[in-house]
């Protein structure tokens, strides 16, 4: 059984990397201090606080993060086909029957899935 899952914790190995490699990529942008704190008196005893962006974010944040995401999303589509039945990742059997479980309080999850 363990075999069907290895794809799913492969993507889920590859988001790690994706977390680490979008960590790093974070520490060297704010390592040069991309905001500046601006200090503002609107009135006698009234100021405003602004955080004022000096440089702005790399695309290549944007692009890191869309991969994490995107590689945890593959690892639990995968999961859910196994839950209904397929063992491959593609196409979804019957997609509009595969849902993931939200729930506000453990007592609305049940594991029969009726509601």
């Amino acid at each position: 059984m363990q075999e069907l899952f290895d794809l799913a914790f492969a993507r889920i190995d590859r988001a790690e990397a994706k977390r680490r490699e979008f960590s790093t990529a974070w520490a060297d942008y704010i390592a040069v201090h991309p905001w500046d704190i601006d200090l503002r008196e609107v009135a006698p005893c009234s100021f405003e606080v602004l955080a004022v962006m000096r440089e702005a974010a790399p695309i290549e944040l944007s692009m890191i993060f869309n991969e994490w995401l995107a590689a945890l999303r593959a690892a639990r589509h995968r999961t859910l086909c196994l839950g209904c039945g397929s063992d491959l990742p593609e196409p979804t059997p019957r997609p509009e029957r595969i849902q993931y479980p939200i729930c506000s309080t453990p007592e609305e999850f049940r594991i029969d899935g009726a509601r």
